[in-house]
């Protein structure tokens, strides 16, 4: 495999799972607020 592939599969990790926290903190936060 390619360095430039195996780094943007790790970036594409990171991201989802950036994005996965941050859409579970966002619910929490909606259901406190309602």
């Amino acid at each position: 495999m390619n360095n430039r592939n195996v780094i943007a599969l790790d970036l594409a990790k990171n991201i989802i799972q950036v994005l996965t926290t941050v859409n579970k903190a966002s619910t929490f936060s909606f259901r406190k607020v309602k």
